[in-house]
């Protein structure tokens, strides 16, 4: 959000990938398809960003609104996923971003109910039902008033972490050097940690993999293992 919101010294790059330029082909005959199977709704493509009425800066770019004349409008948002992805959209899971992306439609339209639906591997398509979820709203309000008013209109980077947002930011404030001058930096510390935690991980990594060649040497010439609670399977891999 900080990244998205925060138009100065950055350079997004605009080029649309080929996943998402076949999504957006392919959306037209996605919400058909919903259409056909629901003769009860009627689906409209929406072309506007929504906004809340109090909080004008959270905003929503909708897919489709759905009409029906007993629930009154819902939210139609159409995704198209590779056969890779499959097992994301199994057992009636929704991906935890796609979720999160509707209950926050939900807070800006203040409507309650909606479907996805999502083409995979370009011919498997499904359908799942997501109603409105008050303590999942609210969460995601406190987090993006406190990156709004405490970060974008403060102009301070939120803090640096481990998560991919981070990695993000930083890739896109810094996308290369152009400073070749060396900088002299005070904080010793940061530099002692990141390689002491590297040797850790190398340890691990060789302590994990002794134990895994332990493991193949107990089950020989057998595919399957079990012992007490655990279940151990060397898969053959020519």
């Amino acid at each position: 959000m900080y990244i998205s919101k925060k138009q100065v010294n950055i350079r997004l790059k605009k080029r649309m990938k080929l996943a998402a330029e076949w999504g957006t082909r392919l959306e037209p005959l996605i919400a058909e398809k919903f259409a056909n199977n629901h003769p009860e709704y009627a689906v409209l493509e929406q072309k506007v960003i929504y906004a809340h009425p109090q909080h004008n800066w959270a905003l929503g770019n909708l897919d489709h609104m759905i009409i029906s004349p007993n629930r009154g409008p819902g939210i139609l948002e159409i995704k198209t996923a590779s056969e890779y992805l499959r097992n994301e959209w199994d057992d009636g899971n929704i991906p935890d971003y796609y979720y999160v992306q509707l209950q926050w439609y939900f807070f800006v339209t203040g409507l309650d109910w909606g479907y996805f639906t999502t083409l995979i591997g370009g011919n498997k398509y499904r359908e799942y039902e997501v109603m409105r979820d008050e303590e999942m709203i609210n969460q995601l309000l406190r987090l993006a008033s406190d990156c709004w008013y405490y970060n974008v209109l403060a102009r301070e980077s939120p803090p640096v972490d481990g998560s991919d947002a981070s990695t993000t930011l930083l890739s896109r404030m810094y996308p290369k050097a152009t400073n070749k001058l060396n900088i002299q930096l005070k904080q010793t510390d940061i530099f002692e940690k990141y390689f002491e935690k590297k040797q850790q991980i190398k340890h691990l990594e060789e302590v994990a993999s002794e134990i895994e060649n332990q493991m193949k040497s107990l089950l020989g010439e057998h595919e399957i293992g079990v012992a007490g609670s655990y279940k151990v399977k060397w898969e053959n891999r020519w």
